[in-house]
């Protein structure tokens, strides 16, 4: 029975500790995005080297990746 709470408080311990590194990395993310996309999408937009396929993936890659950043924000 000791055990078994013993390691119980240790996966809990673990759960813990690694949701709030997760936390810490979204935050760190979500600052990046927030600085870099926007520049990003405005370059992608105004570059005319760039065919029309191109700037459409670059700029869904952009919204995917801020849809990732949102939805860890949500967890």
């Amino acid at each position: 029975m000791r055990k078994w709470l013993a390691a119980l408080v240790v996966a809990a311990s673990l759960t813990a500790a690694g949701c709030s590194v997760n936390v810490a990395f979204v935050k760190a993310v979500e600052g990046y995005a927030d600085a870099i996309l926007p520049e990003y999408e405005a370059y992608v937009n105004a570059d005319p080297r760039l065919d029309p396929d191109t700037r459409r993936i670059r700029l869904q890659t952009a919204q995917r990746f801020r849809l990732l950043v949102d939805e860890a924000k949500k967890e």
